[in-house]
């Protein structure tokens, strides 16, 4: 009989194992990652779900209240989903924190958008881009 200790280790080796995929096969599998919680040590380049996305970490900090990845775009980036092509008939699904491609179409709250100049890591909403990194498609 397993004890929880068993499964804590064993849990640990799915995570690093996990840490060796690359981002495409990762967000196939989002859960085999460790859970952003507040309260722990987190290293730079590794990865973290929370909310139902993968982020990679920017630098290494202990994780607080306030500074989830969705919130803090400094420390945080999110891994971008591959199975969005980011064309006009299947956009990607716009989330804070992402890395915006030229030429590829995104949506966010029901507006579909084309990028016109890429952007690494974008902390705004694409409504507040319009005119320097996108344009509303019609």
């Amino acid at each position: 009989m397993m004890t929880r200790e068993d499964y804590v280790a064993m849990r640990h080796k799915i995570e690093r194992a996990a840490d060796a995929q690359t981002d495409a096969q990762a967000v196939q599998s989002k859960e085999l990652f460790a859970k952003w919680i507040p309260g722990i040590k987190v290293e730079k380049d590794r990865r973290y779900f929370r909310n139902g996305h993968l982020y990679r970490c920017q630098q290494s900090h202990a994780t607080q209240d306030g500074w989830e990845p969705e919130n803090a775009p400094a420390l945080w980036v999110i891994v971008p989903e591959d199975d969005q092509p980011g064309t006009k008939d299947n956009p990607i699904v716009y989330v804070l924190n992402m890395q915006l491609d030229e030429g590829k179409y995104y949506t966010e709250e029901g507006v579909l958008y084309l990028c016109v100049r890429a952007l690494a890591q974008s902390v705004w909403h694409l409504a507040d881009l319009v005119g320097n990194y996108v344009e509303i498609v019609t």
